[in-house]
């Protein structure tokens, strides 16, 4: 369950259960959707996700590392400044939210930077570099709409 307080992103696509289309995500939609917009396939589970690359310690995450909670039942994708992008639940829309606090903080299992992802890292780190905005909520904002446009939204 995702906070009252998450943020929008500019895509606004609802939670749909088992989706993986802009028409609507659930969380693995969400993540392999983006990453095969680039070419890399993931698989449509969080669980088979966990297993796509490298696993990333908590200090050296990079935006586009894959973060998982519950249990490896919730994935999302770091955008820096301490916030990921994710499809929350049902009811929702594709979000920005932070990752060290409320319920994400309590229920963060890992990070995973999938096999290939290198052109989504550089890409995202070089929106990063560019925004001179607040760190902690307009550069987080910036680079969701920029990941939006990324992904064809």
């Amino acid at each position: 369950p995702a906070p009252p307080s998450a943020r929008r992103c500019a895509c606004a696509a609802s939670y749909v259960w088992s989706g993986a289309t802009p028409a609507g995500f659930d969380c693995s939609g969400f993540t392999s959707y983006v990453y095969g917009r680039l070419g890399i396939r993931l698989a449509h589970s969080s669980y088979a996700q966990w297993s796509a690359g490298p696993h990333v310690r908590r200090s050296d995450l990079q935006p586009g590392d894959l973060v998982f909670f519950d249990g490896l039942g919730h994935v999302g994708i770091y955008i820096g400044g301490g916030r990921f992008i994710h499809a929350p639940h049902t009811g929702t829309v594709v979000s920005v939210d932070p990752l060290w606090s409320s319920w994400y903080g309590a229920e963060y299992d890992g990070a995973v930077r999938p096999r290939g992802s290198s052109r989504l890292l550089a890409t995202m780190a070089a929106w990063r570099s560019r925004s001179t905005s607040n760190p902690n909520s307009a550069r987080a904002s910036h680079v969701a709409s920029r990941l939006s446009s990324l992904a064809g939204w």
